[in-house]
């Protein structure tokens, strides 16, 4: 499956591959058809500090 990783704090999220989930005991996995991750601070940003109020 394809994940936005965040591989430290401060750092831009990355598309990558990982591993399908298994279910444990008590436990179910769901399927996800779409996601939006939210906006965050220029700082941490998911597409290197660019925000739609700066896009111009």
């Amino acid at each position: 499956m394809r994940a936005a990783v965040l591989t430290e704090f401060g750092a831009p999220l990355t598309a990558q591959e990982m591993p399908d989930p298994v279910a444990g005991g008590g436990e179910v996995v769901v399927q996800v058809l779409a996601a939006c991750v939210p906006r965050m601070p220029r700082k941490s940003s998911a597409v290197g500090g660019t925000t739609r109020s700066n896009r111009r």
